[in-house]
């Protein structure tokens, strides 16, 4: 059977969000965002768009329970034979279980695309894109908390992915167009 789900995770600034939009203009699948989805949510002139700024200002990621209810919405709406290609999903242990286990039940086989790039190297992507996008969750006061959740909480939810057989890795370094054709290269068979 053909897989029609992917995630899209790595460390902050490391190309996802570009590699989510090559891979839907190749597949036509749609992108789920949680982090544009909290952007949106965070823009919204009440309580809620209040505390997921604050959360979201502060380089914290949001509880997985907020996370979850989010990508269930979304995958629950979606037909068997729609792909679709979330970014930001998974990224704390937990979530990464529930994604697993609904997608298990739904019966919609997925893969991990682990994006592999050096903490260096992502501080220097996200000092340019906070110059051209000026993304408050980019400011460099921010950053290092972004980086020690990636570490604390999705390191262990990309290698409980791992242990499931569901990870391609991915090598980030290069030009994003090289990274894109080594993703395509992994995955077009899985289509």
């Amino acid at each position: 059977m053909a897989i029609k789900t992917f995630i899209l995770m790595g460390r902050p600034g490391c190309g996802k969000g570009r590699q989510a939009t090559v891979l839907k203009e190749k597949t036509n699948f749609d992108i789920f965002s949680t982090g544009g989805r909290f952007r949106e949510i965070a823009s919204q002139k009440n309580d809620l768009g209040g505390r997921v700024g604050e959360i979201m200002n502060s380089g914290a990621l949001m509880p997985n329970w907020f996370a979850s209810f989010l990508f269930q919405e979304k995958i629950f709406s979606l037909n068997t034979d729609e792909g679709i290609i979330f970014e930001g999903v998974g990224r704390m242990e937990p979530e990464a279980r529930l994604f697993s286990e609904i997608a298990f039940w739904l019966g919609r086989d997925f893969r991990v695309l682990h994006l592999n790039v050096s903490e260096a190297t992502v501080k220097e992507r996200i000092s340019k894109r906070l110059k051209e996008e000026g993304r408050v969750d980019d400011d460099p006061l921010r950053l290092q908390t972004r980086f020690d959740e990636f570490e604390k909480h999705t390191i262990p939810a990309i290698n409980y992915f791992r242990s499931i057989g569901k990870v391609i890795e991915i090598d980030g370094m290069p030009a994003p167009e090289k990274v894109f054709e080594e993703i395509w290269n992994k995955i077009s068979s899985l289509i």
